[in-house]
């Protein structure tokens, strides 16, 4: 009975309701789960109430707002013999009196049967864990995931293990790494983020309640244990991986050489800079089916974004679009299906996550929306460390950033360095940093010929890029129909 468990009671002040059931989205997948398991819930409490003896009152009885009798009133109903004289109610319930009495062999019957399948699934599992032991008993090295480790406990505490190595360890519960230590257990090892010290729950309020997003990693680093930092990374070039530098030392690069012998960013196909922030202050709104903000022009521009970079060469795989909110997955998610029904081939298949699923993978190009822009000074999910920092360290080649600048910048200390440190990344020959209204495009709008700029899904529309993979192909516009204008004002602003 967890209500029997000790809880610590507080308020966050800082954690709004839209904030907790977007939490809530994340974990159930869109929402699915989590309105699935609601409605469960509320199931459960309908039928599974207890009368004043504390004993479960079976489904048959007190339906419809009919009172249940006691066992007098049930005897002195049993016993009458006019039934006609009986009143709507009284009828009801001697009904009701006939089911339950035909039905308490069955009851009995059912109660037998659970207990024997209960005891045969119980024989099961433990013929299975034999099994398991004798096979992996044999193993030099036995890896298990974080959740399966807590429903077997029993069997690795049989193995008795020597050494327990703990990869993410900042995102693992502290539960199930003291399950995992056995009294033979001699070194435990902790790999994982020290800035983003906050595992997971599926349920995003027991978890603040309960204290869970505490890991026992977080709090070992917190309390000063010796350790050491690892200093190389290896997935992004020095112009991505320096963002995060306010968080992490700066990192020695593993192409260290190769950058010094190439100190130019590596390029992306079809655009000027292969990292840019487009500023957007477009208002939000509320997604209906997952009642999740969204941003109908950030999800416009984010799509169509993807598919120029589709129509440069890129492969649906190499691409990724990443959001914290469920709302607008969903709203991308259409704008690309709506791409491909026009004829773009792939554009349903570029992968479309929030941040926090999109944790421990990479792509080449990652385009993230940022959706907040209310004027409220809330940033929602990227207010945190972690989410953050997995939005901005997913790409290995160039990141665009859609959202509201000034908005973030005001909003959060982390994300005001971000944006300070693009304001510095400036191209030969230019003031203008890598955070502006416009982004530039390596190509030319086939009506004017002059180049193209982009701050929204429109400016998409009749540019024709111009560099070697899109030569090699028949020249096209973005979309198949409607012309554009050509992209006015200058490219700075931000």
């Amino acid at each position: 009975d967890w209500a029997a468990v000790t809880r610590v009671e507080f308020t966050d002040s800082g954690v709004g309701e839209a904030e907790l059931w977007e939490a809530e989205l994340q974990a159930g997948g869109a929402g699915e789960g989590v309105l699935l398991a609601a409605e469960e819930e509320r199931l459960v409490e309908d039928t599974c109430r207890l009368d004043a003896e504390e004993e479960h009152v079976p489904l048959a009885r007190g339906g419809g707002g009919v009172p249940w009798l006691d066992a007098a009133a049930e005897e002195a109903l049993a016993e009458e013999d006019e039934l006609w004289g009986l009143d709507p109610t009284a009828r009801e319930q001697l009904c009701r009196l006939w089911m339950a009495k035909q039905q308490e062999p069955l009851h009995a019957e059912l109660a037998r049967l659970c207990d024997e399948y209960e005891k045969l699934v119980k024989d099961k599992s433990h013929l299975e864990r034999s099994l398991q032991h004798d096979v992996l008993s044999k193993a030099a090295l036995v890896g298990i995931t974080a959740p399966a480790l807590g429903k077997l406990a029993s069997l690795v505490g049989a193995l008795e293990p020597d050494v327990v190595l703990v990869d993410d360890a900042s995102e693992v519960l502290e539960s199930h790494v003291l399950v995992s230590l056995a009294p033979t257990t001699r070194h435990l090892i902790l790999v994982g983020d020290g800035a983003v010290p906050r595992p997971g729950t599926p349920s995003h309020r027991l978890g603040r309640q309960f204290r869970l997003e505490a890991s026992m990693f977080g709090r070992l680093l917190a309390r000063g244990v010796q350790h050491a930092a690892l200093t190389t990374q290896r997935r992004s070039p020095p112009h991505l991986s320096h963002l995060l530098a306010s968080l992490y030392p700066p990192p020695r690069d593993a192409a260290a050489a190769a950058s010094a012998a190439a100190p130019n960013a590596p390029s992306v196909r079809g655009v000027e800079r292969p990292l840019f922030w487009i500023h957007s202050d477009k208002a939000e709104e509320v997604e209906p089916r997952t009642r999740s903000r969204a941003n109908g022009h950030e999800a416009a521009f984010a799509a169509a974004l993807a598919v120029y970079l589709l129509r440069q060469g890129y492969q649906p795989s190499q691409l990724a679009v990443l959001t914290p909110y469920a709302g607008q997955v969903e709203l991308i998610g259409r704008e690309l299906r709506a791409a491909k029904a026009r004829g773009v081939a792939g554009a349903s298949d570029v992968p479309v996550q929030s941040v926090l699923g999109f944790e421990g993978q990479e792509a080449d190009v990652v385009v993230l929306s940022l959706v907040r822009s209310d004027g409220g000074g809330s940033l929602g999910p990227l207010q945190a460390d972690r989410c953050a920092v997995v939005s901005l360290s997913r790409a290995r080649q160039g990141l665009y950033v859609i959202g509201n600048a000034t908005l973030f910048r005001g909003a959060s200390r982390l994300w005001e360095d971000v944006a300070a440190r693009l304001d510095q990344q400036r191209r030969a020959g230019s003031e203008q940093g890598a955070v502006g209204d416009w982004l530039a495009l390596s190509a030319t709008r086939s009506d004017t010929g002059r180049p193209a700029l982009a701050r929204s899904a429109a400016d998409f529309e009749g540019v024709a890029g111009n560099d070697a993979a899109a030569a090699r192909r028949e020249t096209q516009p973005l979309w198949p129909s409607g012309g554009a204008g050509e992209a006015r004002g200058r490219r700075g602003g931000g």
